[in-house]
């Protein structure tokens, strides 16, 4: 059986919990309730940069359709997001809650 991928920084046997918030917003599906607590997670000790690919990884989807749910986030409302380009030509996202 294949072993579901867990994220970075996240130790083994510790709980990830919804917010009761997410979890009764009526606008939210199960995924994106899912998809904004890792968010919350990535952004605790500083800015969510994560790509599409970690969060298709993490919730087992293509990027596209990863792509789709950042996408939805940031039309509800719930997320806003940064583009820049590092020191070294690199380009990167931040993603940062607005509820």
């Amino acid at each position: 059986m294949k072993q579901r991928f867990s994220g970075r920084n996240h130790q083994r046997g510790t709980a990830l919990a919804i917010s009761e918030y997410w979890w009764e917003a009526r606008d939210l599906t199960i995924s994106e309730a899912v998809l904004l607590t890792e968010i919350e997670r990535l952004g605790k000790y500083g800015d969510c940069v994560e790509s599409n690919a970690y969060f298709a990884e993490f919730m087992g989807l293509s990027k596209s359709r990863a792509s789709e749910f950042i996408g939805r986030l940031k039309e509800k409302g719930y997320i806003k997001t940064q583009y820049g380009t590092d020191t070294n030509g690199i380009n990167y996202r931040i993603i940062r809650l607005t509820r």
